[in-house]
């Protein structure tokens, strides 16, 4: 389904849509290389990273490479951290969106643990890092979708605050994504929200252009195959 402004699902606003997910986001490798300055990490990710590379349509691969990594994030640190926090994230999102439309309970819980396994890289421990503020925001906006945005409006001044945060540390992480997904935000809100911002249609379409105009859209890799 293409991108609209009127009353689009948040899901296709942040990503382009169903099945689109990981054709928008970027690879984050050259991220961690200029975290470490090496090309090669410390940990060897290589069977976690063969996992992740079969997960198209496969749960068990999912599983599976979620498991590695997580045993990874419990002994490693620095950009090695970093790179096993932003592999989960990713998995989430994935997962996510292979979810059923109408479980929305399922998501609820993927979308949770996804957030909260970006405390692991808060910046107030490994440093300034777009991961950690990518991550709690799309996987916030998307808990949101699956909560029910009305009843999800106590969060959004939340969403907003690590959206607009994480644009200051990197404009052009995930190809422009901070602008994407804030564009979806501002697309999907209601015109009344007591609690922050509201609906703001051409606000919404700056901010989509902006990130495909994002010096880093689409990117040179595509994380299906990569």
């Amino acid at each position: 389904m293409a991108m609209e402004f009127h009353h689009p699902t948040f899901l296709q606003h942040v990503f382009g849509g169903k099945g689109m997910t990981f054709r928008l986001l970027r690879s984050s490798v050259a991220l961690t290389l200029a975290l470490s300055g090496s090309a090669a990490f410390a940990f060897d990710f290589s069977e976690a990273d063969q996992l992740f590379a079969q997960r198209e349509n496969n749960p068990t691969a999912i599983a599976a490479a979620r498991a590695k990594y997580e045993e990874a994030a419990s002994t490693v640190r620095d950009a090695d951290l970093i790179y096993a926090v932003e592999r989960l994230g990713r998995l989430d999102i994935y997962e996510g969106d292979l979810t059923a439309d109408n479980n929305n309970a399922a998501k609820k819980v993927i979308y949770g643990r996804c957030m909260d396994q970006m405390t692991l890289i808060n910046p107030a421990t490994v440093g300034e890092n777009p991961v950690y503020y990518y991550y709690k925001g799309s996987c916030l906006a998307l808990w949101a979708q699956a909560n029910g945005i009305l009843d999800s409006l106590t969060r959004s001044g939340e969403l907003f605050a690590y959206l607009n945060k994480g644009e200051q540390v990197s404009a052009t992480y995930e190809g422009g994504g901070f602008y994407r997904v804030k564009g979806a935000a501002y697309a999907k809100l209601p015109s009344i929200n007591p609690f922050g911002p509201t609906r703001d249609l051409q606000k919404s379409k700056t901010l989509l252009e902006r990130a495909i105009a994002s010096d880093a859209y689409p990117g040179a890799q595509n994380p299906e195959t990569e």
